[in-house]
Formats: C-alpha cells, sequence, structure tokens
C-alpha cells in the first residue's frame, strides 16, 4: 500500500499554523489530518482535490485526528489541500499550491452541498489500525504523532547524501514524486548532541535563491549546495520543533 504525506502550512500575524496530511492506499484513500496549533475553538472545513476529484468535510474539530475516506482517488495525482473556517472565510493552511488554487478549493466549498459529495466518513473499524498506531506512539509531541509515517518514509527513499554534508547531525531523503513534472522533495530529521530529534524538516528543490515558487519564505530557509555560491541550486527548507511542531520563522 502506498503512503504519501503533506505538509500543510499558515500564518497570521501572530502564529504560524502546520498540518500533517497522511494519505494511504492508492484508488481508495484512507487519509489522516493532524494539525497543530490551530485555535481549538473553532470548526473546520477540508477541501481537497485530487487531480479532478474533490473531498470536502465541513464543520470539523481539529483539536483531535479527523479520519476520513476519499474514494476514487488515486495518490499519484496532483494534489491540492486547503484548511479554513468557513464562516470566517479565513484560510489557515494549505500545501505548496498557488493562490489561484487556494480560491479554487474555497469556491468548491461554497457551491456544493456536502451531502451531495461521493465520499463516505471512515468507519471506526476501517481506521482502527491507524487510530492505534498514533496512540502506541508514546508521549504526546509532534515527530512522536507522524514517526511511523517519517520511519516508512526514510526506509523506503534514498539519501540526500549532499545535504546530510552541509547540516550537522542530520538524516535526509529524497522523495520522489509520481506527477506529470516529476519532481521531488527532501524530508530531513536534525538531532542534537545527545543524538536526540530537534527538527523534522521538509524541503522543497529550486535552482537558485530567487525561484521562489509560491514558497513562504518567512518559514523557509535557503540551503544552497554550494557553501560558496549564495545563488547555486539548493533547497528552501522548513524546519518544525520536534515536540510542539512550531515552524520556524525567519525574516522575509
Amino acid at each position: 500500500m502506498k503512503t504519501r504525506t503533506i505538509i500543510l502550512t499558515g500564518q497570521d500575524k501572530e502564529k504560524t499554523y502546520t498540518a500533517v496530511l497522511t494519505l494511504n492506499g492508492e484508488d481508495d484513500l484512507f487519509c489522516d489530518l493532524t494539525a497543530y496549533n490551530l485555535p481549538a475553538e473553532n470548526l473546520y472545513t477540508v477541501v481537497l482535490k485530487v487531480g479532478n476529484s474533490y473531498y470536502m468535510g465541513n464543520n470539523i474539530n481539529l483539536s483531535i485526528n479527523y479520519h476520513f475516506i476519499f474514494n476514487n482517488a488515486n495518490i499519484n495525482q496532483d494534489i491540492s489541500v486547503v484548511v479554513f473556517d468557513a464562516q470566517q472565510e479565513v484560510v489557515y493552511l494549505k500545501n505548496n499550491i498557488t493562490s489561484d488554487a487556494v480560491q479554487d478549493l474555497v469556491q468548491y466549498n461554497k457551491n456544493q452541498n456536502l451531502d451531495k459529495t461521493s465520499v463516505q466518513t471512515a468507519s471506526t473499524e476501517e481506521l482502527k489500525q491507524e487510530v492505534t498506531t498514533q496512540e502506541d506512539n508514546g508521549d504526546e509531541n509532534f515527530f512522536n504523532s507522524i514517526k511511523v509515517q517519517l520511519d516508512e518514509m526514510f526506509k523506503n527513499n534514498p539519501n540526500c547524501i549532499e545535504v546530510e554534508n552541509l547540516i550537522k547531525n542530520s538524516k535526509w531523503v529524497s522523495v520522489q514524486e509520481e506527477n506529470e513534472d516529476n519532481t521531488h522533495y527532501i524530508l530531513g530529521k536534525i538531532f542534537d548532541e545527545n543524538n536526540n530529534i530537534k527538527y523534522v524538516c521538509y524541503g522543497v528543490p529550486a535552482v537558485n535563491k530567487e525561484e521562489v515558487n509560491n514558497i513562504d519564505t518567512n518559514l523557509c530557509q535557503w540551503l544552497p549546495l554550494n557553501p560558496d555560491d549564495e545563488n547555486s541550486a539548493g533547497y528552501y527548507i522548513m524546519y518544525q520543533n520536534a515536540i510542539t511542531g512550531e515552524t520556524v520563522k525567519f525574516s522575509a
């Protein structure tokens, strides 16, 4: 069974927000959305687009994990995600997509009635193993909540040695995405002097520092592959605190 992990980010004037969306399967996707630092009192709308198919869920409490099934959706297709407060029309989270794609998903929510979707909520039995895995991870923290998925990603993808050589006490893998553009991203773990995990990282490639590609540079740090040339090819990397899930902020 294929697994795909998508990092969602967002921010307002005071906070940064993060979430991890894990998809398991190929044509019927078992989905697990874990959000961090969102206002607990709000109810959220989740809109997910896989290829040309949509999933929509309304009035969701994201202070706990949200599980759902997306029927007839291929995990290898392009995926766009937004999480927003429908009443206030405030977008809190999205993956690395354009502003037009964000508006497309928000507009879809306005045009649809949840009862007309062909998507069903996952039953307790169907998701029992996934939920049990989350509960068995030990202490409540960001890294433990994604450890199973992250270990699987590190097991099944090649090491990114060029980044490991640049960042001390770190491990990285390169993940090839199965889409028309044949793109890739990198996942990393950075450890402290006692070999405890300090940051979970996500990076997207760029031909130079100016190729931002809809990346929020307040949440990412530029890492050139040639330390002597700031404008060489490299990666924009997002760092999340392994305990809290907080995203490290940088000056634009």
